[in-house]
């Protein structure tokens, strides 16, 4: 009977040392749980702000258009170096919607804290081609009226630095005095 005790009192340790491990194999499961929940929970937020950011881009620009179907009727408004007006100088490239210089308050128009624009002539007094048989939609017939084109870009901002560019290409018909 003495030789059983031995055997017995070996066995008391072994089940320590297996549920230490098992305690250590859970905390780390719960560990990596909190560290994947964190991630997802700032991929969700950084969604979140870059959305917000492509909307205040989106809103910048439709008030850039509207200002242009309403008050531009020629290129003259663009002479007198209003921010948010390029001037068209032929030969000289295009601003750049990804520089800095860009976006400051004399070159762009600051519509909100988060929302600002360019308007670059982008060809002026430009004759479409069209003819007789085929008319531009404006229903003349004999041809298509001039048109102004220009480039609009507009840059939305959001908290944490997100940022969002959004270009279009809006042209305005050439109104010719009666």
């Amino acid at each position: 009977m003495n030789a059983c005790i031995p055997a017995i009192s070996r066995q008391r340790g072994a089940s320590l040392v297996v549920s230490l491990i098992m305690l250590v194999l859970l905390t780390l499961l719960g560990v990596s749980a909190l560290t994947v929940s964190n991630t997802q929970s700032r991929l969700a937020s950084n969604i979140v702000l870059q959305t917000r950011a492509a909307q205040e881009a989106d809103s910048a620009l439709a008030q850039a258009e509207n200002f242009l179907a309403q008050v531009v009727n020629g290129t003259d408004a663009f002479e007198a170096g209003s921010p948010g007006l390029a001037k068209y100088i032929p030969g000289n490239p295009l601003l750049d919607p990804l520089a800095d210089s860009t976006w400051s308050d004399t070159i762009s128009k600051e519509v909100s804290a988060t929302q600002r624009y360019v308007i670059e002539v982008y060809t002026p007094n430009f004759s479409p081609r069209g003819n007789s048989m085929k008319p531009c939609n404006y229903g003349d017939a004999a041809g298509c009226p001039n048109i102004n084109v220009f480039r609009v870009t507009a840059r939305g901002t959001a908290p944490g630095g997100a940022t969002r560019f959004v270009q279009s290409v809006y042209a305005v018909r050439v109104v010719k005095p009666l």
